[in-house]
């Protein structure tokens, strides 16, 4: 494959898999010896930012296994696309040209990624890890606190990316790291990147599956002994962020909708025949007078509003 101007090597599978240990690339199968014309690499800008960037012309198709690091991840597409699916996970992501994907990961995760030959494809991602993450409460609380909801519920989000980040995200790709201050121009502009992609979040929200995930999972465990930790577990998120994400939702607490869960069957097996002793020990009421109480309760809520 010819030499293109601007781009200075053959980027082959085997310099590929060694960036670094920020993203590590364990087999990669591409229909020939020369992955593409150009750059692919990884920089460490600053303790807990991690510069990831792309550069290519004339990409084969290729299939690879990489191993990303924990943290919060900042993905700005300029050309071309791929596809990606966590190993062991449901998280699913496509990213296109002038995309911006955002992906939470609070432990390190192993990604299928899949991309077509194509005749240019560049893309920029800044990782930024936990602590660095928690730093920003001293400059940024309302940015921290979202990046660490986003860290917890593991998700991914994909905007079309403004106009703003298409800027520097071409800014962060065309830098030379060489240069004496690329680093602080660097690090500068991935913190920009944060900060504009966060902004893009305003945007409509996305169906939120895993509260329809909760919805089931209380409708099926109506229990006392099933607690707030329980469904936080089942759903793959901290208790905390669970009880904001669900009061977000349904403009309710998790806990009164469990409690009144709870209620609503014991009044469906009363009227079906049950005794108030079998409802009350088969919902793990106390005793009968506490269920009796509960009953009460809640009728005169209802009288009241």
């Amino acid at each position: 494959m010819s030499k293109v101007s601007g781009f200075p090597h053959d980027l082959t599978p085997s310099r590929v898999a060694s960036l670094d240990e920020a993203v590590e690339i364990k087999s990669l199968k591409t229909r020939g010896p020369v992955l593409g014309v150009g750059r692919m690499e990884s920089i460490r800008l600053w303790p807990g930012m991690q510069l990831m960037r792309a550069n290519m012309r004339g990409q084969a198709a290729y299939d690879a296994m990489i191993r990303g690091i924990a943290g919060l991840v900042v993905e700005v597409r300029l050309h071309g696309e791929s596809r990606s699916r966590e190993i062991g996970g449901p998280r699913r992501a496509r990213l296109q040209s002038g995309s911006l994907e955002i992906a939470g990961c609070p432990v390190p995760a192993q990604w299928h990624v899949q991309a077509p030959a194509q005749e240019v494809f560049a893309t920029v991602a800044v990782a930024y890890d936990g602590p660095f993450v928690e730093g920003l409460g001293d400059a940024a609380p309302e940015l921290a606190a979202r990046c660490t909801a986003l860290m917890e519920r593991e998700g991914l989000i994909n905007t079309q990316a403004s106009q703003h980040s298409l800027c520097i995200a071409q800014r962060l790709l065309d830098t030379d790291i060489h240069h004496g201050s690329a680093k602080l121009q660097l690090a500068a502009g991935a913190m920009d990147l944060l900060a504009s992609a966060f902004d893009e979040l305003k945007c409509p929200a996305l169906q939120d599956d895993r509260m329809s995930f909760v919805r089931d999972y209380i409708a099926q465990n109506p229990g006392a002994d099933v607690k707030i930790a329980d469904v936080a577990r089942a759903a793959r998120m901290s208790p905390t962020t669970l009880k904001a994400r669900f009061r977000s939702a349904h403009g309710r607490s998790i806990g009164a909708v469990m409690k009144e869960r709870r209620l609503r069957l014991a009044q469906e097996m009363l009227e079906n025949g049950c005794g108030v002793k079998d409802v009350a020990h088969r919902l793990q009421y106390s005793s009968s007078d506490s269920l009796t109480r509960a009953l009460r309760q809640a009728s005169e809520s209802e009288l009241s509003d």
